[in-house]
């Protein structure tokens, strides 16, 4: 996929003519959630409803994953009504507008983590970013990145992640906690 950034996607300018940061990620990652929501739709035209992740920040999501991950490849225990081509990933790009909103939303606050992340790498230090999800071990402090980031893995209801984080972040250290921001509440 085309995602508009080019060969050199570092979109962040770190100063003295160093550059970090990759568009790519944002835009592959909204591509490939978009082709994931049409496979699954395909698959649904056809009978079959692959299993799905639900994310441990439901409440049922620990015995979902327990049930279903890694034993089956569709399920046999419900039916999903099949949708149109391009319904699911339509509904996909919809959704995906209450976190870009919010983003917005937040931008000021945003430019002054930004700043304070600056000052920060300008000082010779670098940011520890504590991370929640599946897809941050595949960007974060990664190429470039890691000049100036370091990542460290730390979903609250691991104590192993909680007390790893504790022995690798030193006291003072600058933290960006990328983790969940909450569920859309429409």
């Amino acid at each position: 996929f085309d995602t508009g950034f080019g060969d050199d996607d570092r979109v962040v300018d770190l100063g003295s003519g160093k550059r970090g940061g990759h568009g790519n990620v944002g835009a592959n990652a909204i591509h490939g959630a978009t082709l994931v929501a049409e496979v699954v739709g395909a698959l649904t035209r056809r009978g079959k409803m692959p299993t799905m992740w639900r994310g441990y920040a439901y409440a049922d999501g620990r015995a979902w994953g327990e049930k279903y991950f890694g034993k089956t490849q569709f399920h046999d225990d419900f039916h999903v009504t099949a949708l149109a081509a391009g319904e699911l990933g339509r509904r996909f790009l919809t959704q995906i507008r209450y976190p870009i909103r919010r983003i917005r939303a937040q931008s000021e606050q945003l430019r002054r983590a930004a700043s304070l992340m600056s000052d920060e790498i300008a000082a010779g230090r670098k940011i520890f970013v504590a991370w929640q999800g599946h897809m941050p071990p595949m960007y974060i402090a990664k190429h470039h990145d890691d000049q100036w980031a370091t990542a460290v893995e730390l979903h609250p209801f691991l104590p192993q992640q909680v007390d790893l984080y504790r022995q690798t972040v030193p006291d003072g250290a600058f933290v960006l906690n990328l983790g969940y921001h909450g569920l859309d509440p429409i």
